[in-house]
């Protein structure tokens, strides 16, 4: 089992305790991050939480590996009516009111569990209470999310070594992905919002690193096809260059997103003073992000830093394509609470972990600025980082 079974029975109990605060009778969890996170596994099905009691993992097949890999109860369902009785079992009874995550739940999903499996009941929307539990990490998150670091690190080292002019974008991104994979890296990047797309990351460089795409990022690239608009295209790196590779590492369903700037010869002048900012926001918000600060707040600092060094324009994209955020929650998703974003309230807590990711996009220019992942302690955020933010000098 990745977890102790006292971490996951911790992570339901204090999700009961939310469920009886709201007068609801019980959950059903099924988005798989979210049953991930309170089970250990990611076997498909239904995790049913009432809100006293113990909860039951009811999957549509492999029922002994889902033994294997939870301390919660499973059983295995087949038709509606099964599962319908494995819930009504958990519920001792017709829960009154049922909780979902509406975030994330299809319409066909809905509609099934409303007419097939519980008709009658009211449905209440749990989604915020889970992400908000998930955002604060235990310490064996953390250690996966260290490891996940690690990874970054050695895609770090194998940039330095191979990053020269005449290797493509393209090239150098698959050298990268392979040297991840050898070292643990699972490839697969979980994303809470259905229209945001990520694979690997962006390896970009010269002015194309400033293209926008349809991703709601502050970085984009041209991509190789319309199918997948983003990230690393067939351009070949220049002496001149400015190189960002900005990489997203998935170690035991817990993500790193690292950024870490490459200059091939000597860097441009105005883009080596992005970075150079970009460096100060990180130690800004190493100091300023401590519990009890709310997201919003540090926000409006690192904006008004970023219009003082005269920078306001390029930070977080150009013109109509900036994006509204410097930073996002992270773990088993890339989009978790909270966000370092305009207008949000959330106050941060010991615990969270949240890719930090100052950048500045300069039209015909390319892109500055580097990304850690941090989690937040009781004396400021905490880099988990391994790998130096130093600009590089390659080639």
């Amino acid at each position: 089992m990745l977890f102790e079974k006292s971490e996951i029975l911790r992570r339901i109990s204090k999700f009961q305790k939310n469920l009886n605060r709201r007068g609801i009778d019980l959950a059903i969890i099924h988005h798989l991050a979210d049953v991930f996170y309170f089970t250990g596994t990611v076997e498909n099905g239904y995790l049913v939480v009432p809100s006293e009691g113990e909860a039951l993992l009811l999957v549509r097949r492999n029922e002994r590996r889902a033994r294997e890999a939870t301390p919660v109860g499973v059983r295995r369902y087949g038709k509606s009516g099964e599962l319908a009785e494995g819930i009504l079992e958990v519920c001792g009874g017709t829960p009154r009111s049922v909780g979902v995550a509406m975030d994330v739940l299809p319409v066909s999903e809905y509609f099934f569990l409303q007419t097939k499996v519980l008709p009658g009941v009211k449905w209440e929307d749990v989604s915020y209470a889970i992400r908000l539990q998930r955002a604060v990490k235990s310490d064996a998150e953390i250690d996966f999310m260290k490891r996940a670091a690690f990874i970054a690190h050695r895609v770090y080292e194998k940039a330095v070594k191979t990053i020269k002019p005449g290797i493509s974008e393209w090239e150098l991104c698959a050298l990268l992905e392979y040297e991840a994979r050898i070292h643990g890296n699972l490839e697969v990047v979980r994303i809470r919002n259905r229209r945001l797309e990520i694979t690997f990351g962006h390896v970009l460089s010269g002015s194309e690193a400033a293209l926008p795409s349809y991703v709601d990022t502050p970085t984009g690239g041209p991509g190789v096809c319309e199918a997948f608009a983003q990230g690393s295209g067939n351009r070949v790196i220049q002496t001149g260059d400015f190189v960002i590779v900005d990489t997203m590492l998935n170690y035991c369903g817990y993500l790193n997103d690292q950024t870490r700037n490459f200059c091939v010869g000597r860097a441009p002048e105005r883009l080596k003073r992005a970075f150079d900012v970009s460096v100060e926001m990180h130690e800004i918000f190493r100091e300023m992000a401590v519990p009890g600060r709310s997201a919003g707040e540090v926000y409006d600092m690192l904006v008004a830093h970023a219009r003082k060094r005269r920078l306001g324009e390029f930070f977080m994209g150009y013109g109509s394509e900036q994006v509204p955020f410097i930073g996002h929650g992270i773990g088993i998703e890339v989009d978790e609470f909270p966000f370092v974003a305009r207008g949000q309230k959330i106050l941060l807590d010991a615990g969270m972990t949240i890719a930090f990711e100052p950048k500045f996009i300069i039209p015909g220019e390319g892109v500055a600025g580097i990304e850690n992942t941090y989690v937040i302690t009781d004396s400021g955020a905490k880099s988990l980082a391994i790998s130096p933010e130093e600009l590089v000098q390659v080639g």
